[in-house]
């Protein structure tokens, strides 16, 4: 039996620097979660582990990212879509360039 596919598209604000560490903090958290190794091509992050592969491309003000999952996670595949949403969701929105608070 075959796998399923996620397929997922956003638009963002953010410029390429930006979008660049937003996706490689993605990266980081799947690997430390799950294992999953990834490597830049271009404007292109490759991801893959047993059972998963796929890309995240950045263009201009837009993020496209595709999921092919294995036959054993595609029962899965609502609740990792939903976890991509929710990634993105919190990676793509612009964070303050100054966070610091003073009491004084």
């Amino acid at each position: 039996m075959p796998g399923s596919k996620i397929s997922v598209s956003r638009a963002h604000r953010l410029n390429r620097e930006q979008a660049v560490r937003a996706a490689d903090r993605i990266a980081d958290e799947l690997k430390a979660r799950h294992g999953i190794q990834s490597r830049w091509k271009d404007d292109t992050l490759h991801f893959k582990r047993s059972g998963v592969s796929g890309t995240l491309t950045l263009g201009e003000g837009k993020l496209d990212i595709k999921v092919e999952l294995g036959f054993l996670l595609a029962m899965f595949r609502d609740t990792i879509a939903s976890e991509i949403e929710r990634a993105l969701d919190r990676e793509l929105t612009e964070k303050p360039a100054d966070t610091k608070h003073n009491g004084a």
